[in-house]
């Protein structure tokens, strides 16, 4: 009998990746155009993938082990094929299109430069970090933490109104599950398609409007990465960041100096272009959110809107806003 295979990957291209995580529509693209001004600091990428395949592992439908071994593969493959002009995006308006790099020149460049193990030796000895975008993967951030001992977590998070107005105008209280383009986990539900994030949890989901759904949707994703980020050992929170979306809006300077530090890098010479192809600073969103209150309390139920009030509460707690 052929015994049970082991898996090992210890000889990794990527050193020092960087996970941007975040609620869909918290500002993760923003922020990681913003990384960019960071010496030694890739361009980001979504690990849209990984992304699917940590869904399915905290529904318990994929191994733990596997799937760490998943996850530094795709960050090798990924990270060596921007270093080699591979996939790149040429699609004018998307947060990931060189357009929006502060060096596109560059990424054009390497599409005629070397390959192979030049590469490898030039982001050994450039010590170069690799950021990688995941949407709602902290209730299972401790996989990623174990997964590559060398990895740092930067977590978004935006105003729970801002974030409700922006998921129900981009249609997640509607097309998760309907819509062809939703390439998301759905389950089979007794009266509806429910996102990976309703499972147990259908009478938040089903029924309800197309408002609460989305309240109910953050409500139940915060709730399940507040459970996860409560029970992370101190050496854990230290591999950990959070940033605030409106605080980078107003004080971009001093924020990305936070991240520099705690990335151990300085902030360098195309911090400046990041900034401005970003248009920072900005005006405060706050701003603009008592008329967004407004709609998604004129739409949402009591109960919902409670909901809402509760998220904004923690968040207020949380940032001072």
């Amino acid at each position: 009998m052929v015994s049970r295979p082991v898996l090992q990957r210890e000889n990794i291209f990527v050193t020092s990746p960087l996970l941007v995580e975040g609620a869909s529509r918290a500002g993760k693209f923003f922020l990681g155009n913003l990384l960019a001004g960071i010496e030694g600091v890739e361009g980001i990428q979504w690990i849209g993938m990984t992304e699917q395949l940590i869904h399915l592992y905290h529904l318990g439908l994929i191994e733990k082990e596997p799937l760490k071994n998943i996850i530094l593969i795709e960050f090798d493959n990924l990270g060596y094929q921007r270093m080699i002009g591979r996939n790149l995006n040429f699609r004018y308006d998307d947060k990931t299109s060189i357009y929006n790099s502060p060096n596109p020149k560059l990424l054009l460049e390497r599409c005629l430069g070397a390959d192979g193990e030049v590469v490898v030796e030039f982001v050994k000895s450039n010590n170069l970090c690799f950021p990688f975008l995941i949407h709602e993967a902290f209730q299972d951030i401790d996989l990623f933490l174990e997964a590559s001992p060398s990895l740092k977590v930067l977590r978004i998070e935006r105003h729970p109104v801002d974030l409700v107005f922006s998921w129900f105008k981009r249609g997640w209280g509607r097309r998760l599950g309907t819509d062809a383009r939703d390439c998301t986990v759905i389950l089979e539900g007794k009266k509806c398609p429910l996102p990976w994030f309703a499972h147990g949890a259908e009478e938040l989901y089903a029924d309800v409007s197309e408002m609460d759904r989305v309240i109910h949707a953050l409500f139940l994703i915060n709730r399940m990465a507040e459970a996860r980020q409560a029970h992370l050992s101190d050496k854990q929170k230290k591999r950990i960041l959070f940033v605030s979306f409106e605080a980078f809006h107003v004080e971009p300077d001093k924020e990305i100096e936070k991240i520099a530090a705690f990335l151990c890098r300085k902030v360098g010479s195309l911090w400046v272009t990041a900034k401005l192809k970003q248009k920072l600073p900005a005006k405060h969103p706050r701003e603009a959110r008592k008329e967004k209150e407004k709609e998604i309390a004129r739409l949402a139920s009591p109960k919902a809107f409670a909901l809402l009030k509760e998220m904004e509460k923690k968040y207020h707690q949380r940032w001072g806003e």
